[in-house]
């Protein structure tokens, strides 16, 4: 960006990021859909107790590219959005101890690093390529079992009733 240091340019797009953020907070608090939003995510903190494990879902792929990052820029080049979203990720978990439902949702947006990271991770880690599409492919599979069918939340959503599992 602009050929500055891609450090310089990092900490100057999370200044600005944080900068629009609060800008939005105080410019929007005297709205209706804030005060709205305000009531049902801070005063009556609903919790969700699939939260978890959908942040859970962003939040694996994130670990393992952190872990990995060294070998999969080397492939893949560098993605500092995921970057970005990787780190905001893992710091929203210990939020969900704050407001599960309101991380939750605001962890969708950072949807996109579970797509962008497994076909990284298999670009860049060729050796253990087989092993690794089985690992994460069952990591899922598990996250998602235990998501949609023992969530507390299951029945008061219609697209997760299902003819086996119907409460009627």
């Amino acid at each position: 960006m602009f050929g500055l240091d891609p450090t310089f340019t990092t900490l100057l797009l999370l200044c600005l990021a944080a900068a629009l953020a609060l800008a939005i907070v105080f410019g929007m608090s005297d709205t209706e859909t804030y005060a709205k939003y305000s009531k049902v995510y801070v005063e009556e903190n609903l919790f969700s107790g699939g939260a978890f494990f959908h942040v859970l879902l962003s939040a694996f792929p994130a670990a393992i590219y952190l872990i990995y990052r060294k070998q999969i820029v080397a492939a893949v080049g560098e993605n500092q959005p995921v970057d970005l979203a990787s780190i905001a990720v893992l710091a929203a978990m210990p939020l969900l101890a704050v407001s599960s439902t309101g991380v939750d949702r605001l962890t969708l947006y950072f949807s996109f690093i579970q797509m962008w990271i497994y076909p990284a991770i298999a670009k860049a880690l060729v050796a253990q390529r087989d092993e690794l599409r089985l690992a994460t492919g069952s990591l899922v599979l598990l996250i998602f079992f235990v998501y949609f069918l023992f969530g507390t939340h299951a029945d008061s959503y219609v697209p997760y009733r299902n003819l086996l599992f119907a409460s009627s």
